[in-house]
Parts: structure tokens; C-alpha cells; sequence
């Protein structure tokens, strides 16, 4: 309740306050949405909840900044978090992109299968919109 009132009297203050409380729980609705996520700061040390459950936190922490207006939160002056956000998001994409390639692409074949399927996918969608124009081209000129 507190850090919303904040982000209220940041929002109401914009000229005379920085928008750090704001910036801030943006980063951590967004760091901290899942239960999982909770978990593993509360394990790591990182954030202390009071509340029943993880998933009471996870949900709290996810509407931290529902209504809240963010005026550009992607320029560092209005977003002192935004570089950590932005080297945590590539950290992830490309922990993603790797564990793809290493458990679904390692064998060569099956990333032939794939395209291979998805043109077959792709041609016999074309195949029926083809046959649909023709039956209806047909009936227009009788």
C-alpha cells in the first residue's frame, strides 16, 4: 500500500520528483510474476513478503502497477532500472535460445523434418485456397 501511495505522489509530482519508486516496482511486477519467480528470491534473499503464500506475493507484485501511468519507461531518464532490465531479458533470450537448439535442434535432421514439415504445412494451405478461388471463379462465370 505504501509504494503505491509513492508511485501516486510521484505520478501527481512529476516535474519536482524522479520517478524511482515507479521505476522500481515496475522492475520488480515484472521480475517477480510467478510463484516460482517469488520463491526464488525468497531463497536467494532478495525480497521478504509477509503475506500466506508465494503466490499472494507473485499476484501482489504482478498488480504492483496496474493503472499506473509510465510515461516512456524504455528512456533511462525516466527508467534508472531500464539497462538491468534490458541485460536480464538478453540473459534470458539467450539461455532460451540455447536450451531450443540444444534439446530440440542437436541432430541436423530434425531441423530438416521441421522445415520440410512446415512447407508441406504451408503447400497444402495454398493448395486449398487455390481450389476454393478456382470452384468459385467457376460459378461466377456460369
Amino acid at each position: 500500500m505504501m509504494l503505491r501511495n509513492l508511485m501516486t505522489l510521484e505520478e501527481n509530482n512529476r516535474e519536482e520528483l524522479n520517478v524511482r519508486v515507479t521505476a522500481y516496482c515496475l522492475f520488480m511486477s515484472q521480475l517477480a510474476s510467478t510463484v516460482s519467480d517469488v520463491e526464488l528470491l525468497v531463497k536467494k534473499g532478495i525480497i521478504v513478503h509477509a503475506l500466506r503464500t508465494a503466490s499472494d506475493a507473485a499476484e501482489m507484485l504482478a498488480s504492483l502497477c496496474s493503472g499506473v501511468v509510465v510515461v516512456n519507461p524504455d528512456e533511462p531518464k525516466h527508467n534508472y532500472l531500464h539497462q538491468i532490465s534490458k541485460n536480464l531479458e538478453e540473459t534470458y533470450v539467450n539461455r532460451r535460445r540455447t536450451q531450443l537448439r540444444r534439446n530440440h535442434c542437436a541432430n541436423p535432421w530434425v531441423l530438416i523434418a521441421l522445415v520440410v514439415a512446415f512447407l508441406g504445412f504451408a503447400s497444402g494451405i495454398f493448395q486449398s485456397v487455390y481450389s476454393a478461388l478456382s470452384y468459385y471463379n467457376k460459378s461466377e462465370r456460369c
